[in-house]
């Protein structure tokens, strides 16, 4: 069994910044425009934008936790050679 272990790229990083800073400032908005406006159509949105959003980020913790557990597996693996 091989295992390869990947750097995260730089340009991914930024990249990863950029789509967050651009998320936060575009549900500022949103959320100042549901509180000045008071609609419903937008409160909706941002409602399920936000589900969607926990939804995406209890997926990466899933993820990451397999990830750990593929990694442990692999240093023990190597440990034990």
């Amino acid at each position: 069994m091989e295992y390869t272990i990947h750097r995260e790229k730089k340009f991914d990083k930024i990249k990863k910044s950029c789509a967050n800073k651009f998320e936060e400032i575009f549900l500022s908005i949103v959320l100042f425009l549901v509180k000045v406006t008071k609609s419903k159509t937008l409160a909706n949105f941002l409602e399920s934008f936000t589900k969607k959003k926990i939804q995406r980020m209890q997926q990466e913790i899933t993820r990451a936790k397999w990830d750990m557990v593929t990694l442990e597996k692999a240093q023990n693996a190597i440990n034990s050679k």
